[in-house]
């Protein structure tokens, strides 16, 4: 009459023999073992155990648990007996010179333990890969688990190493964002550990961001910032990559091609301007302007097909309201650059969050417009291709200086 599995209102349990009471629990299979020994008696339920099981029973572990017979095989653990089952402790004697070849006995086990303690639980398992158990099976990671906790040696390794950062990939994403930077905001800006300089609008895609589109903000809530910000830049590098593919398809002459690029550029732009009245919604009332994002797209003819000889349109989603004096910062010199990193710095180590102080912009802009350089640096800033992979020619300058929306560096 075995001891069987069962089953009581939807719980699993144990029980003896068929007719006997089914225990469920953690003490289930305890409790049918104690229901066997009162049904069989002690001497007959002993019978019952698989044979020798008893005796390797007290030849292992009467001395840890001071009991014999029936009352230790109730004291074992689940592991414990299942060692015993499975044939994984045998209660045979150690020593390499008595097994075959790469076999390994409990005292050989526990030599192995000792003399790697310098070792994490994982090594140990490699160097366990050469050995088998007793009964010829392999050391595998359970079987190493067991026999630890089995001799009273779990914890006898060092801790595996935290893994940390993959430093090699925070390097490349910084080298990517430093990229992205080059065509939106050059300036080399930044805040403090705490009070951040952050970018409301995305800083992938290449269009130039102004003054409208950066604050300083507690590193708290720039983190918040970050999920979004992630999201946004994906999709702005989608967008550039989808409007040079356009063009490409219209050189090429294949005008089908050139529309469906044209049609994901304008899906992308719809998902980015979900996703930040989505944050609006959730984000507090003194954050909802710090997120935001510039639609673009080539300009089209009257058949939607893209031009590439003119300015990227742009529209903005979200973020702080327009200024008239908003300065696009990628218009600024070196010095100005290096004016705006020591504003933005000061602002940010006196833990003023918000806007960029407006009144020594104005002040940094008048220098740059006084400046004996000024029409050298813009003719230097106007020979080069734009962030927008477009190209500003010198017969712009006029227009720059007359600060007409879409040139130099004062946006309205």
């Amino acid at each position: 009459m075995p001891l069987k599995k069962c089953s009581q209102d939807k719980k699993s349990g144990w029980k003896w023999g068929d007719s006997g009471k089914c225990y469920t629990g953690p003490e289930g299979k305890k409790q049918a073992i104690k229901q066997g020994v009162a049904i069989e008696g002690p001497e007959k339920f002993s019978q019952k155990v698989k044979a020798g099981e008893l005796e390797i029973t007290e030849k292992v572990y009467s001395k840890k648990y001071n009991k014999k017979g029936i009352d230790l095989w109730e004291s074992l653990k689940q592991f414990e007996r299942s060692n015993i089952r499975q044939g994984q402790v045998t209660g045979g004697t150690g020593g390499i010179g008595k097994l075959k070849k790469n076999q390994i006995g409990k005292d050989d086990f526990i030599k192995l333990v000792n003399a790697n303690k310098d070792k994490t639980y994982n090594q140990f398992v490699e160097i366990l890969k050469d050995y088998k158990t007793k009964d010829n099976k392999p050391f595998t990671k359970n079987i190493v688990a067991d026999r630890l906790r089995d001799y009273g040696l779990s914890g006898s390794f060092k801790k595996e190493p935290s893994k940390g950062k993959d430093l090699t990939k925070k390097a490349e994403t910084e080298k990517k964002r430093q990229e992205f930077l080059k065509a939106t905001d050059p300036t080399g800006a930044k805040g403090t550990e705490q009070v951040n300089y952050h970018h409301i609008r995305q800083i992938a895609g290449g269009v130039p961001l102004t003054t409208d589109d950066v604050v300083i903000i507690n590193q708290r809530m720039n983190s918040v910032m970050s999920q979004y910000d992630k999201s946004l830049n994906a999709i702005a590098s989608a967008i550039q990559k989808n409007n040079r593919l356009a063009l490409e398809a219209m050189n090429a002459k294949d005008e089908g091609t050139a529309l469906k690029y044209i049609a994901r550029v304008d899906e992308l732009n719809t998902s980015a301007e979900k996703i930040v009245n989505s944050a609006i919604d959730k984000l507090p009332k003194k954050y909802k302007s710090y997120v935001g994002f510039k639609q673009f797209t080539l300009p089209r003819d009257e058949y939607g097909l893209p031009i590439g000889n003119e300015p990227m349109i742009v529209k903005k989603v979200g973020g702080m309201p327009i200024s008239k004096n908003a300065i696009d910062l990628t218009t600024l010199n070196l010095k100005n650059e290096q004016e705006f990193r020591k504003i933005v710095r000061a602002q940010a180590e006196a833990g003023k969050t918000g806007q960029i102080n407006k009144k020594q912009l104005d002040q940094a802009l008048q220098t740059f417009k006084q400046s004996p350089n000024y029409e050298k640096d813009l003719l230097d800033f106007l020979g080069k291709p734009s962030s927008a992979d477009t190209k500003l020619g010198a017969a712009n300058l006029e227009k720059v200086r007359r600060g007409e929306k879409g040139y130099g560096g004062i946006h309205s």
